[in-house]
């Protein structure tokens, strides 16, 4: 058995040979490393048998390995000492001074009260993702859906997210963010008062790297193509240090084509269910799109340990795009729109700038200001024409929307220490939003008169909050975090064709979480956390601007980006969690969560003025919850002749309930209510080549988002691979595909009142997307 086991584990060593940390037993025998074993924490038979065939398979995929990877060169023998008794004295040598220090990393997931999971820049850069998005993929209760990060399975806005503590300005998209450049970024599963508590399902906070221990010079270049997209991206980042000064400068640019071909069909039923109408539509959309930016860091350090830091961005893109359609009438009653062509074009822009000063003061207090101001533009013009059958000119329509936004904040936060034990936290955050925008339609249509307006808007929103927290070690296994957060927010939108409305409303945010370690320290503790959150309408969506469709129905209505009536949105919340860390780098918990949530803001269709329209309202009273597990461990750690395999799995149970939608099915929109991912990574040859994939899943189904709406969206299946290959320490390569199910994406939106039923399906296939990417450091 001993020999058997010697033999397996000298063929891991010769197929993934890695250096001895000092601190690990002689890796000359496997016997030593198998007594050590038995004292690491026993795991649950369950989880053995789970894991026993993934290591059976690894075990014989790693047999051919072996075979092709030479064995490390044996190290020199050591030269012999003479004993102690025989030496004789000599005259003293000067030695060089050897320090060794280390220290312990200190896991804010395992030790913070407050809930948060925080993946470090070596985290970020650990499998060579070029795109922040992909890292997201890989961290425990995240999902990304339609390129948006999601937490609980929640969308439409419910899931905050910051950079450096601030909300990103409008059309401005963080996977623009080099991985390279961020610090760390930190998963708040329950609010806390430092922060907006404008976060009902978590925040997901970006923090950039402000100070910079060695000199960078980095270039990055990329090509992607999937379905109905292309994209060449070029990316570079320099940093160094001048004295007190460190710097950075990063710009990206990038070139891509959109496009897509899909079929959809519509079914008109009476209320007996009879058919009465029949529809089946083809269509396409073909662009191109251009973007680019800089960002960039200057940090100082100031006498005493002060630092003044500033971060001035820019930002650009620009898109144009070619559409076509077309419809036949199969049954019931025909349009003299059946052939559509289209043109849409659209830019955008800001630039920014957050200037933050630390003070530090005297017993260890420190004064945090923060000034962030930001200025952007964006434009979405459309133009289309319809035609009949016999190429008859019927419509002519051209839509022009100029928007521009600027913001201004300011955020102050004092910190000190004051009794034993407790840590105090006060400050306050305000902030000033201005939006004005423009909808000009010029439309000329031979059956009806032509319209031909211009409508100017404005919308204002002003906020003040005031906060303060404390954190108290109560006991060596016992934490409590206490927070209180006021925030005011008045909305003013005017413009014309409607009047100035004033909606003011102020969030009293008590928070309380707590933290207990069990005693016996075997890495198990358990968590509470009671929140009231809010969602509040941003600028655009108090704007009422109007996109009109060719063919107003239920199912193809008018689209209304915004209301000037709308409130925000409340939840009140309880979290627990049950967390168990039973290994280095390896952890699982258990957590579930409820939300009350008032005045709850979704989409639904009304008919206003003769035309139907998809507009956003607050729809009474709704309630959340979840279930969500989620574990992660490198192999090595349960079995340390293993070869070097990261695994990771999460799953997720969501269920929500509308008050005001009759059931079955009444939650709400865009929730995920089953969602899950397993993956793992493999470090092979020494960590010069790693390879990995992950499979995830999220559920489908019927949504009744309104009384007489129902949405429908497939259950998605995806998987992904990659493989990273590092040719020297500053030039490596990554692949990767995605989307290798090609699993086709149906919707539907069903509309039905008294008079019977409107049903439209969308179809879109998809493919396999592929990519590839260098980066190379100089």
């Amino acid at each position: 058995m001993a020999a058997r086991e010697a033999s397996r584990y000298s063929m891991w060593e010769r197929a993934c040979p890695r250096l001895p940390f000092a601190s690990e037993p002689s890796r000359a025998s496997p016997l030593p490393q198998r007594a050590a074993r038995s004292a690491r924490p026993d795991w649950p038979p369950s989880l053995r048998k789970l894991l026993a065939a993934a290591i059976a398979a690894m075990l014989a995929a790693s047999a051919t390995l072996a075979q092709t990877t030479p064995a490390p060169t044996p190290a020199p023998a050591p030269t012999a000492t003479p004993s102690k008794s025989t030496e004789t004295p000599t005259t003293p040598q000067v030695v060089d001074k050897v320090e060794i220090s280390g220290s312990q990393t200190y896991d804010e997931r395992r030790e913070d009260t407050a809930t948060k999971i925080v993946v470090t820049s070596e985290e970020i850069t650990k499998f060579g993702d070029t795109q922040i998005l992909d890292v997201m993929k890989r961290l425990p209760g995240v999902t990304v859906q339609n390129n948006a990060i999601r937490l609980r399975g929640l969308g439409n806005g419910y899931t905050q997210i910051l950079i450096d503590g601030e909300r990103p300005p409008p059309g401005f998209s963080i996977d623009n963010l080099s991985p390279e450049l961020v610090e760390r970024i930190e998963i708040i599963r329950a609010a806390t008062a430092e922060y907006s508590t404008q976060a009902v399902a978590g925040t997901v906070n970006i923090v950039m790297k402000k100070k910079f221990s060695v000199s960078k010079r980095e270039v990055n270049a990329s090509w992607y193509s999937g379905t109905g997209y292309t994209s060449q991206n070029l990316s570079f980042n320099i940093a160094d240090k001048a004295g007190s000064l460190a710097y950075s400068l990063g710009g990206y640019s990038g070139l891509g084509t959109f496009g897509y071909q899909g079929r959809g069909s519509t079914l008109g039923l009476d209320p007996a269910g009879k058919p009465v109408l029949e529809r089946v539509t083809t269509s396409g959309n073909d662009g191109n799109n251009k973007f680019g930016g800089l960002y960039s860091t200057l940090a100082w350090t100031l006498p005493g340990g002060d630092s003044l830091t500033m971060n001035p961005t820019l930002n650009y893109y620009r898109y144009a795009s070619i559409n076509h359609g077309i419809t036949q009438y199969l049954l019931g009653e025909t349009t003299i729109y059946p052939i559509s062509y289209g043109r849409n074009e659209g830019s955008g822009w800001n630039v920014g700038n957050n200037v933050n000063w630390i003070v530090k003061l005297k017993e260890g207090a420190k004064l945090d200001l923060k000034l962030n101001v930001g200025v952007g533009g964006r434009r979405n013009d459309s133009f289309s024409k319809s035609f009949d059958y016999d190429n008859t000119q019927t419509l002519e329509r051209t839509t022009l929307g100029p928007y521009k936004d600027n913001r201004i904040s300011f955020v102050g936060k004092y910190s000190t220490p004051i009794v034993e034990g407790h840590s105090l936290l006060a400050g306050w955050d305000m902030g000033l939003n201005r939006a004005t925008s423009s909808n000009h339609v010029d439309e000329t249509n031979v059956a009806a008169a032509p319209i031909n307006t211009v409508d100017d808007y404005v919308a204002r929103v002003r906020r003040l909050a005031l906060f303060a927290q404390d954190e108290w070690n109560v006991t060596p296994n016992w934490s409590v975090y206490a927070g209180f957060r006021w925030e005011g927010i008045e909305t003013v939108t005017s413009g014309d064709g409607i009047a100035t409305t004033t909606n003011r409303s102020s969030v009293a945010s008590p928070l309380f979480q707590t933290l207990w370690k069990f005693p016996d320290k075997s890495g198990r503790q358990l968590r509470l956390a009671l929140t009231r959150t809010y969602k509040a309408p941003e600028t655009y969506a108090l704007v009422p601007r109007v996109f009109r469709s060719t063919v107003n129905a239920p199912t193809t209505p008018d689209y209304q980006t915004g209301n000037n009536a709308l409130k925000p949105e409340l939840a009140t919340g309880v979290d627990v969690a049950y967390e168990h860390f039973f290994a280095k780098g390896a952890s699982m918990s258990l957590s579930g969560s409820v939300r009350a949530l008032t005045d709850y803001n979704t989409r639904g269709i009304f008919l206003v003025d003769g035309r139907w329209i998809n507009k956003p309202f607050n729809n009474g009273n709704a309630t959340s919850k979840s279930i969500e597990f989620d574990a992660k461990f490198p192999l090595q750690s349960v079995y340390t002749a293993g070869p070097p395999i990261d695994f990771r799995f999460n799953i997720a149970r969501n269920f929500s309930h509308v008050d005001e939608v009759p059931g079955p099915n009444n939650r709400l929109d865009q929730q995920v209510p089953v969602s899950g991912t397993l993956g793992l990574d493999y470090r092979m040859r020494g960590g010069m080549v790693t390879a990995g994939a992950s499979y995830s899943f999220k559920s489908g189904g019927d949504v009744r988002v309104t009384t007489n709406q129902i949405n429908y969206a497939t259950p998605k299946r995806e998987l992904e691979m990659y493989v990273l290959y590092k040719y020297t320490p500053k030039l490596q390569f990554r692949a990767r595909l995605a989307n290798v199910l090609r699993q086709d994406t149906l919707t539907s939106t069903n509309y039905f009142d008294e008079t019977g039923s409107t049903k439209t399906v969308s179809i879109r296939p998809t493919q396999m997307n592929i990519g590839a990417s260098v980066k190379l450091e100089f």
